[in-house]
């Protein structure tokens, strides 16, 4: 169980000064996280593993507060941070532990960064947070330049905020390295910082190095060695490079990459910096090979410029070979910001997450993340097409899980289609049938066909033409919802306002002669994505 200092108290024990502006707010409805303490192991669980011997890490760069980004939260209704995250959960999904950094306080004791003429203060509301456990982080590498921006509070009340925003914190606190069972692998995290404004100003000695996680050599190697005490077999390790009261170089940075490769973690994760940099793996003097990441941008940001315009999450795969040791594959997933406002919307640069894919375009976005990583790590570009047992399309885009049928088109293979499909899926999301009229057949038919599924358990009906009213009708005598439209421009406004993330789509496109596909994959980005997937 982690222990920490109360945040209702009036001061912490530690404590030398207060700052001056103080502000109270709202309480919202918070998420919650799959991951489970088990307190008795001190290893957090979920309650069950999605695959055995394999685990799948994502690994994104800093959600920055900043004043640009709480003005636009302020406009909005309620600090409202989700329509600017509204593309990053496809990112996120898919992976078995997402993990996150963040470079401010988060104290709603203390006026937020956007009410407050300072340049280095950074005090963020926590609505942020919740909105970041909603796009699918489970894990914020908390340590950062600005954590002390409001005093021994906005420590303390930045780890309350964290944890009841359903996230696990990393780096502040007492339990500063949470460990992790990920489908039978052991996996550590280590949260640090290279600099923190004003904790000489604001905190004693004894309680920095007791709440937040400074870069140390010596306390980092002792850091590792107690994570493989506790069953580690892999230890990931963020380390902050934001600056708060000195500049930090990228030699810096990369030097405190190195040195945390040889105090013993497998994988190094540099956040701080906007743009994406360096990559490249370093042979320890124990001879283990580490990979290092040494800038991988912002997730959120105030408005960007002409070469801060990208961004990219790293994904890590750990298989456990046939001789019990853990291997390491990793790939980065490009993200571009568009627009040219205050918090542009940060969107995957891949060929399946973003449904305006085509719309877009992401050359200038992907030759400099290449040029920058000088093609040491794999680039993904499109999402791999994965094909069920009979060979259709199965895509998972924008919180929708799809199948696309191309080979039913008569009543009888549509029947089955759509049976076996809900016979699959009984214990998943609502199931949505989209489908057009039975190709050269008429009314017959398709009562033929209502029939045959009306003891389908379908969520939603949606049929585009003029037979498949029947189908609409027969389903609405048995009580399912259902619509019907011959326009293809209404159809698609009807289906944006029915449809939410979550729901199981079978397309019945070879009824529609394949446009369905055309149709159905740019709407899906309209639809407002209020979600948070392991809900």
């Amino acid at each position: 169980m982690i222990e920490q200092t109360p945040s209702t108290s009036a001061h912490s024990p530690y404590e030398l000064l207060k700052p001056r502006l103080l502000k109270t707010s709202l309480a919202t409805e918070l998420p919650r996280n799959t991951y489970i303490l088990d307190e008795e192991a001190n290893i957090y669980k979920r309650l069950e593993d999605t695959r055995s011997g394999e685990a799948v890490i994502s690994c994104g760069g800093l959600f920055r507060y900043d004043a640009s980004v709480g003005v636009k939260g302020l406009l909005s209704r309620n600090y409202d941070f989700l329509p600017s995250l509204r593309f990053l959960p496809p990112v996120f999904m898919g992976s078995d532990l997402n993990v996150a950094s963040i470079c401010s306080a988060f104290s709603e004791d203390y006026l937020p960064s956007e009410l407050v003429n300072e340049k280095n203060y950074h005090n963020g509301r926590p609505e942020l947070l919740t909105a970041i456990r909603q796009v699918g982080i489970d894990c914020l590498a908390g340590a950062n330049a600005h954590l002390v921006d409001a005093g021994t509070n906005g420590i303390w009340k930045t780890l309350d905020n964290i944890t009841a925003a359903g996230l696990i914190p990393g780096g502040i606190g007492k339990d500063k390295s949470p460990l992790f069972e990920v489908n039978g692998i052991k996996v550590g995290i280590l949260s640090y910082t290279l600099d923190c404004a004003g904790i000489d100003r604001y905190i004693d000695k004894k309680g920095a190095e007791e709440s937040i996680q400074i870069f140390k050599s010596k306390k980092l190697k002792s850091d590792v060695a107690n994570l493989r005490d506790r069953g580690a077999e892999f230890i990931l390790a963020y380390i902050n490079a934001e600056p708060g009261d000195v500049d930090i170089t990228g030699t810096e940075r990369a030097s405190a990459a190195k040195k945390a490769a040889e105090a013993g973690a497998d994988y190094v994760v540099c956040t701080g910096k906007t743009l994406v940099g360096k990559y490249w793996k370093h042979e320890t003097a124990d001879g283990r090979v580490v990979p290092m990441a040494t800038a991988i941008g912002n997730l959120l940001s105030g408005k960007p410029n002409a070469t801060h315009f990208a961004a990219v999450v790293v994904r890590i795969t750990l298989k456990r070979d046939a001789e019990g040791n853990i291997t390491v594959e990793d790939l980065f997933v490009p993200l571009k910001h568009v627009g040219n406002q205050y918090m542009t919307p940060l969107v995957p640069a891949v060929r399946g997450m973003y449904p305006f894919y085509g719309k877009e375009d992401f050359g200038p976005c992907l030759d400099l993340i290449r040029i920058k990583t000088e093609d040491r790590i794999p680039i993904l570009t499109e999402v791999p097409k994965r094909l069920t047992a009979d060979g259709n399309e199965h895509i998972t885009c924008a919180g929708y899980d799809i199948i696309f049928d191309t080979h039913a088109k008569d009543a009888p293979s549509m029947a089955r289609t759509i049976q076996a499909f809900t016979s699959a899926s009984a214990e998943a999301g609502r199931l949505v049938v989209i489908t057009s009229d039975i190709p050269k057949a008429g009314e017959e038919a398709h009562r033929a066909l209502a029939e045959e599924i009306k003891d389908c358990d379908i969520g939603l009906l949606c049929c585009l033409g003029t037979h498949s009213r029947i189908l609409c009708e027969e389903a609405a005598r048995n009580r399912r919802t259902a619509v019907f439209e011959t326009d293809d421009t209404r159809f698609s406004d009807i289906l944006i306002r029915l449809l939410a993330p979550g729901d199981r789509l079978l397309v019945l496109d070879a009824t529609a002669e394949g446009r369905f596909r055309d149709l159905i994959m740019p709407m899906l980005g309209k639809v407002p994505i209020y979600w948070n997937p392991y809900f």
